[in-house]
């Protein structure tokens, strides 16, 4: 999906690239936590602040519903 929107003009970002448990200062690392780490890896942000106008929203959607139809 992230370079399904990329490809399109749509910017999304990763998330958190890197698990609570992993970050420096909280000393965690040394736990196995697959899930938080799969989704440091795989939760995306779409486009949301205030100046994106409705015709923009919309064409988000819409990518992101092209995206399912095809997948």
């Amino acid at each position: 999906l992230f370079n399904f929107l990329k490809e399109r003009g749509v910017e999304t970002l990763i998330k958190d690239p890197i698990p609570n448990h992993w970050q420096e200062g909280l000393n965690l690392s040394r736990f196995k936590l697959p899930c938080s780490e799969q989704l440091a890896r795989e939760v995306i942000s779409l486009p949301m602040y205030p100046e994106l106008t409705d015709e923009q929203v919309n064409y988000v959607i819409e990518v992101v519903r092209e995206f399912y139809q095809k997948h």
